[in-house]
């Protein structure tokens, strides 16, 4: 039985280098020597990078706060939905 797909919900995070190497670190387990040359990496944020430049020239970006009033009215429409 296949399994449903899962909503994703995109969101554009600002971080500073400090924040890119530590998560990177999480995730991989690597030291920055490991990673901080490879030219893959570097393509991935430039390619990140033009991405969010063109969301918010486009004005497709979303505030925290607009981000939960939308789930608070998911929420609700759901609750409402399920009690009908």
């Amino acid at each position: 039985m296949p399994k449903p797909k899962e909503q994703t919900i995109p969101i554009t995070l600002h971080l500073t280098p400090e924040q890119v190497e530590a998560l990177l670190r999480q995730v991989t387990g690597a030291e920055e020597s490991d990673w901080m040359d490879d030219p893959r990496i570097l393509r991935m944020l430039a390619d990140r990078d033009r991405q969010v430049a063109a969301e918010i020239q486009a004005g497709r970006f979303a505030t925290l706060a607009e981000l939960q009033a939308r789930w608070i009215k998911r929420r609700k429409k759901a609750k409402k939905q399920a009690t009908s």
